[in-house]
């Protein structure tokens, strides 16, 4: 139906994809091409900058700092003379800037990301120090990305684009560590669901959604370290992917959360419609030149506080009003990450936070959600677990005999409606029934009939199981359903043997002693029917009886 919850969750699905596809052609449409460290603690510029105003150098005391200055743009500048000469050295420049020129007495040597639609913030820049090794001077020229912010002036390296790269490496390991664990959890959850779809389990589509969560989760959480950025090539890729991430993270937590939840509340499926169309929307704002991407942060920020309001009511209705389980670590979890979650806007709007690598706080958040969501996961395996082998036993006791744990006559017929409509070339029924078991009833006691019954069944699975199914058709007879040439052809050495183990049992002092019949035949293609069937089981039947009788006359005679 079109309107399922498993359509719905395909459907949010591929329009997610659709999202990362606008966020590629983003990507590629304002592509910020920028060369990368070609060579382990860097050597800072910390000291010996000034700020150039109305043509004359101003002394900054110390990197990092912040400047309050007019105007869009900030030159500092600072004098080349006694760095030390490191073979391919560079200066690596990190901060926030809408553009950036780098000039080598007067001489222009670098610049990027030029225009509001290019702004992409936070990006590592490596500029050689070789073509303009003779130079004595360096001035790095910022525009800000808006009137009346504060100037804010992170981190110039100057040494071996290696040792910076790994420094900055090395300070982003928590970025990185969580990238690892979430991409890693991520795919353990999407084999599950693989595992699940093949064995056509609603419990697929939970799992595929809360690994598509934290795969989300770490891809954001990546980005916005900015630690892609160091080897340089499409800078506006590690941008715009980590806006497509984060924009729509929260969609496979709703398609998880309504799936658990029985899909009671339909805010959560059309929060989750808004989430997609909002990242869509604002991608493509930017990708046509209309509205800078970064300049619509409220728009998710906005969805997500009404998240936290309508699945903060589901939760308590589920967890606290009706007792129910299945989202019990979850909901602890949302309680976390709705904390950071909502403080993080809260110091993003005020200023109190970083625009770029303001993640930090909302990353704890994420870390103890996705271990709660983990749980329950876990736990909802394990329910599905414990449901499917409750369920397998009634199977089993509807089809197999508790006596002898051959399979019962439900079986029996079952497997004559399969021959009937996938016959084999060649089959055969072997009939047994079990001689004197109600003399052996009334003169020995029941106890010994069942232990008689129950050693014929033994001695039929063990001589026929190898060329068929053995089933227990009534209280003392029994039947082998033998499909195939081969198979057939071996009927007679098993029963051999299975007259042999008899014998034995005999031999030990258990009256046992059975009679059989057996009848084959072969079909042609297109000659199967239930008819053809039961006339073959009938003879079968037939020579059983005409044994049985043969043996009474013996005994007469």
């Amino acid at each position: 139906m079109k309107n399922s919850p498993i359509h719905q969750c395909r459907l949010a699905f591929g329009l997610m994809a659709a999202v990362f596809l606008i966020a590629l052609a983003a990507a590629f449409r304002f592509s910020t091409p920028l060369p990368g460290a070609v060579e382990s603690e860097p050597f800072r510029l910390e000291s010996g900058w000034s700020v150039v105003r109305d043509g004359r150098p101003l002394p900054i005391e110390s990197l990092p700092c912040e400047i309050s200055a007019d105007g869009e743009t900030l030159a500092i500048t600072r004098s080349l003379e006694g760095l030390p000469a490191i073979p391919k050295g560079a200066f690596a420049v990190g901060t926030r800037y809408e553009s950036i020129r780098v000039w080598a007495d007067g001489a222009l040597v670098y610049e990027a990301a030029q225009g509001k639609e290019h702004a992409l913030g936070s990006m590592w820049h490596f500029i050689p120090r070789e073509p303009f090794s003779e130079a004595s001077a360096l001035t790095v020229e910022l525009r800000r990305y808006s009137g009346g912010e504060t100037w804010n002036l992170s981190e110039i390296y100057y040494d071996a684009p290696d040792s910076i790269r790994f420094h900055l490496i090395k300070r982003s390991l928590p970025a990185l560590a969580f990238w690892v664990l979430s991409t890693i959890a991520a795919l353990l959850l999407f084999l599950a669901a693989g595992f699940f779809a093949v064995r056509k389990s609603p419990l697929a589509y939970p799992q595929a959604s809360l690994a598509l969560f934290m795969l989300l989760s770490g891809l954001w959480i990546l980005l916005d370290s900015k630690v892609t950025t160091l080897w340089g090539g499409n800078y506006a890729l590690t941008y715009f992917l980590s806006y497509a991430a984060f924009y729509l993270l929260m969609v496979p937590y709703l398609v998880y959360i309504s799936i658990m939840l029985k899909n009671r509340n339909r805010a959560l499926g059309w929060l989750a419609w808004c989430f997609i169309g909002n990242a869509g929307v604002c991608l493509l704002l930017h990708l046509f030149g209309l509205v800078p991407i970064r300049n619509t942060a409220f728009t998710v920020h906005f969805l997500i506080v009404l998240t936290i309001a309508v699945s903060s009511w589901e939760f308590w209705k589920s967890a606290v009003r009706r007792k129910e389980t299945e989202l019990r670590w979850t909901f602890l979890g949302a309680a976390a990450i709705y904390l950071t979650g909502f403080f993080s806007i809260i110091l993003y709007h005020l200023g109190a936070l970083r625009p770029a690598n303001s993640t930090p706080l909302f990353a704890w958040g994420l870390l103890v959600l996705m271990l709660c969501m983990t749980l329950d996961a876990v736990s909802s395996v394990s329910r599905f677990w414990k449901q499917k082998d409750f369920i397998d036993h009634y199977r089993r006791l509807a089809v197999q005999d508790r006596m002898t744990m051959l399979q019962n006559r439900n079986a029996f017929q079952l497997r004559l409606k399969e021959l009937s409509a996938a016959v084999p070339e060649c089959l055969a029924f072997v009939v047994f029934d079990l001689d004197n078991l109600k003399v052996i009833n009334d003169q020995r006691g029941h106890h010994v009939g069942d232990q008689a019954i129950y050693s014929v069944a033994r001695c039929i699975q063990e001589h026929f199981e190898a060329l068929g199914q053995c089933y227990r058709i009534g209280g003392d007879e029994f039947c082998a359903v033998v499909p195939g040439r081969r198979a057939v052809a071996e009927i007679p050495k098993a029963l051999d043997r299975f007259h042999r183990a008899i014998a034995r049992q005999k031999r030990s002092g258990l009256p046992l002693d059975t009679s059989f019949g057996w009848a084959s035949r072969e079909f042609s293609e297109g000659e199967a029917s239930a008819f053809a069937i039961q006339s073959l089981l009938r003879e079968a039947d037939r020579q059983m009886y005409e044994n049985k009788q043969k043996k009474k006359g013996q005994v007469l005679a």
